[in-house]
């Protein structure tokens, strides 16, 4: 044989073969019967399908978590008591002094600065849960008040609300007690 032939020889099992009739063994295998192409052809689709789909969710992901701002935010507060003493001037001229108590927190969104994003409008909800206790009931009307900062301690806007506890009178509070008595033993509520 020449040198020629033997470089276009392959070892297999079998013994050996030229590299074309390797090829094209190989295609055979590809062009062997019409199921095998349409499960090849199947398979490749499949995986660019998922693939894209994949690369897709990905960008999606990245997008909203980037530019979407988070659709609530809910902050437990902790209120603190003070006592605030103004002069108080009545009509026919004298003074004299009132102790102003009320509830006061503060909220510093400084580590959350993610969440808001600049130029974007925000509602906000303030919801107070408050027992109904006769010491509640008693106070009748209060002033909820909410001052809005910048980060230089510039006010934007605020916002101030007149509320009161809804009144239930003692026949239904009694009623409501008893109803709800199992749940309160078995620590439901």
């Amino acid at each position: 044989m020449s040198s020629d032939s033997t470089l276009q020889t392959l070892p297999d099992e079998g013994g050996g073969g030229t590299l074309s009739q390797y090829y094209k063994n190989l295609r055979g295998w590809f062009t062997k019967d019409r199921a095998t192409v349409i499960t090849w052809n199947a398979t490749i689709i499949i995986i660019l399908i998922t693939l894209v789909s994949i690369i897709a969710a990905f960008i999606y992901g990245t997008f909203y978590y980037v530019y979407i701002p988070q659709t609530s935010l809910v902050r437990q507060l902790y209120f603190q008591k003070s006592q605030v003493v103004k002069d108080r001037v009545d009509v026919d001229g004298s003074t004299m002094k009132v102790v102003v108590e009320g509830l006061h927190t503060e909220v510093v969104l400084g580590d959350l600065q993610h969440f808001l994003r600049p130029g974007q409008s925000y509602n906000v909800e303030l919801e107070l849960d408050m027992p109904d206790s006769d010491v509640n009931q008693m106070a009748g009307t209060f002033m909820v008040s909410a001052l809005f900062y910048d980060n230089k301690n510039a006010l934007l806007t605020s916002s101030s609300r007149l509320l009161m506890l809804k009144y239930r009178s003692w026949l239904l509070k009694i009623l409501d007690t008893l109803f709800y008595a199992p749940l309160y033993l078995l620590d439901f509520l």
